[in-house]
């Protein structure tokens, strides 16, 4: 279960990432707490097919991975499936990553976003 919510523990935990009121015609929702991820974002879906490589990588901005549909293996030989985001700050290094089936991921970053390999 930890491995799931690792983005969401992530952004709430870290100060940097600005909290605003949740408002529905003007309204606060009690109980709710919103957090802003990205400004001026770049939102994409991207499509790997099984047997491809995802290599070694880094961004030069923070970079939200959310995975849709499909099963990625990590060098550790971690299995990430549909459901699980991930955070990367801008310079972190990763990968590669094997796609062991079709997979689609959705990509939130800053728009201008490059990845260089590392």
């Amino acid at each position: 279960m930890k491995k799931e919510l690792r983005i969401i523990d992530t952004v709430f935990a870290d100060e940097s990432f600005p909290t605003i009121k949740a408002l529905v015609s003007g309204d606060e929702i009690p109980g709710t707490t919103m957090k802003i991820l990205l400004e001026e974002c770049e939102a994409k879906i991207v499509k790997y097919d099984k047997g491809s490589v995802i290599p070694k990588h880094k961004h030069d901005s923070e970079t939200f991975k959310f995975i849709l549909r499909g099963r990625i293996e990590t060098p550790e030989g971690e299995q990430l499936i549909a459901g699980i985001g991930d955070y990367r700050c801008g310079g972190f290094e990763y990968g590669p990553w094997n796609i062991l089936e079709d997979t689609y991921i959705l990509v939130l970053q800053p728009k201008g976003t490059k990845a260089f390999k590392a």
